[in-house]
């Protein structure tokens, strides 16, 4: 608005110093929020003159060029990056064209359906929420969540883990025994390792999945993928 002022003053153009605003406030709300047609429309609807439409347009199109040019992401996705949020856009990256959902696992631990006291607190030290429950040599029986396992550890009477109420004085015979399969979800998401990554991709962002087994075509447990490890696979990728 000062700099229309000024040419005002000096004769330069006939304009009023309010244009100049509202287009100072489309370019800056478009530089901000990475909005183009939005931009327009709020600032247009604003002043009720859709007279200065064409002139809001070109600064939200100088501002959106000057803002590309700069920054990789608007401020909300740049907030949502730099504070690690579990979030995932709509569409697959195209860098995992090519992948499949072995290439996205990461190895984890495997609890019995049964376990020691040490093998849950050891489990719980590594920074993954969700824990595959599984025999030796078998197929994966569910999956456990942090919450859930820390559920089981002694010295809580009654816990409540997804809606299931865990009476520990009942349950609990053997302190260093714990029943993980009363915790566990017993229908986990199963996908077979060569399925396409961008498939499975959508299956998290879409479906709202949080963990997935990965298995062979015969069933054979070989990984797990979990939403926060999908998310990292993705920056990792993106490089």
């Amino acid at each position: 608005r000062s700099v229309g002022a000024m040419c005002h003053a000096m004769g330069l153009t006939e304009s009023v110093s309010g244009v100049y605003a509202v287009v100072g406030s489309a370019a800056m709300l478009c530089g901000f929020k990475q909005m183009t047609l939005a931009s327009v429309l709020i600032v247009v609807e604003c002043v009720n003159d859709l007279n200065l439409a064409p002139i809001v347009m070109l600064g939200v199109a100088v501002s959106m060029a000057v803002n590309w040019s700069i920054n990789q992401r608007g401020h909300d996705e740049e907030v949502i990056h730099r504070k690690q949020l579990p979030f995932l856009e709509p569409e697959a990256p195209q860098s995992f064209d090519g992948l499949a959902a072995l290439d996205l696992c990461t190895p984890c631990s495997a609890l019995p359906p049964e376990a020691q006291l040490q093998q849950v607190l050891q489990a719980l030290e590594e920074s993954t929420d969700y824990f595959p429950v599984k025999e030796t040599d078998g197929p994966c029986l569910g999956i456990a969540t942090r919450q859930a396992l820390r559920s089981l550890i002694p010295g809580r009477t009654v816990e409540q883990v997804d809606h299931v109420y865990l009476d520990m004085a009942d349950v609990v015979v053997d302190a260093d025994v714990l029943p993980i399969h009363r915790v566990m979800d017993p229908t986990p998401f199963t996908v077979v390792e060569d399925m396409p990554a961008p498939r499975l991709y959508n299956l998290f962002a879409k479906a709202g999945e949080r963990a997935a087994c990965i298995t062979s075509i015969r069933g054979d447990f070989r990984g797990l993928l979990s939403r926060e490890q999908l998310i990292a696979s993705v920056n990792e990728f993106s490089k």
